[in-house]
């Protein structure tokens, strides 16, 4: 089947999202909210951020593993027609947003990997061997956190853009097929 010849996502296409990817963000969200800010007067001690990692880390490869699935299924199936904002600038603002999305998925666990592997986490975290590192610095994680953040913003406004002013139904275009 060629792109276009379907309107609604295939199923596993709309679950992915549904039961992993956004909850999974969700999740991320909150524990990072719960995290300290550098400004804030009594950054969080060392000790404190071992069980926070603990599920934080699980959380981070299996948004990398769903994300292989998706671009697997991205590839093997069937999509739909491209949506359109009925201005090929913010048509190709939609191209590079979800580009964006696609890349910053994979760059966050990537580089929490490396963050991971530089500090030696795994057996502080998941072993209780050793102590963390007082210079935990998120580096490039932290960033592209709140750049994916960003994103994900724009992309919920978009979302809306489509449904309520658009009234092209594009939300209900996401949910599963007829």
């Amino acid at each position: 089947m060629s792109k276009g010849e379907n309107d609604v996502h295939f199923t596993p296409q709309t679950l992915l999202p549904a039961l992993g990817d956004h909850p999974l963000a969700g999740c991320t969200a909150v524990l990072y909210r719960n995290l300290p800010r550098p400004d804030q007067r009594r950054p969080l001690p060392p000790q404190a951020k071992a069980p926070i990692l603990r599920l934080h880390m699980p959380i981070g490869i299996t948004v990398l593993l769903l994300m292989l699935v998706r671009v697997y299924l991205r590839w093997r199936t069937p999509r739909p027609e491209d949506a359109t904002a009925g201005n090929a600038f913010l048509d190709m603002v939609g191209k590079g947003v979800h580009h964006a999305l696609y890349l910053f998925a994979f760059l966050m666990p990537l580089s929490g990997l490396a963050l991971s592997a530089r500090y030696d986490l795994p057996p502080i975290v998941f072993e209780g061997q050793g102590s963390m590192p007082v210079d935990l610095n998120p580096g490039l994680h932290g960033l592209l956190f709140l750049l994916s953040a960003l994103l994900i913003l724009l992309h919920i406004g978009a979302a809306l853009y489509h449904q309520f002013i658009r009234k092209d139904n594009l939300l209900a275009r996401m949910w599963y097929g007829k």
